[in-house]
């Protein structure tokens, strides 16, 4: 929940994995005194891909800006849990911020 809205990270992970440079992406909402929560993004982009690169592909295609992630790191892979689920917590952690 980010300033009152909804946010599905499945949602914001399917828009990015769209984008020709990304082969995978995890998002997690990161704790915002303000906000409730902001959006974060790990991606897998071997060609590069940045916050910059995000930002337009989300505009080009008519997202409202609170979906947009305001923090995105580069992974050479997604780390998972032994479950074979992507290891969410750990990205938090890895972003700097616990939940």
């Amino acid at each position: 929940i980010r300033g009152g809205e909804n946010i599905s990270a499945h949602d914001v992970e399917a828009h990015l994995r769209e984008h020709p440079a990304v082969d995978a992406a995890v998002v997690v909402g990161l704790a915002d005194e303000r906000l409730g929560e902001r959006v974060a993004a790990f991606v897998v982009a071997p060609g590069g891909f940045d916050l910059d690169d995000c930002r337009a592909w989300f505009e080009g295609r008519g997202l409202t800006r609170f979906l947009t992630p305001e923090y995105l790191e580069v992974l050479d892979e997604v780390p998972l849990l032994p479950t074979g689920k992507p290891d969410r917590a750990g990205l938090r952690e890895r972003a700097g911020v616990r939940r």
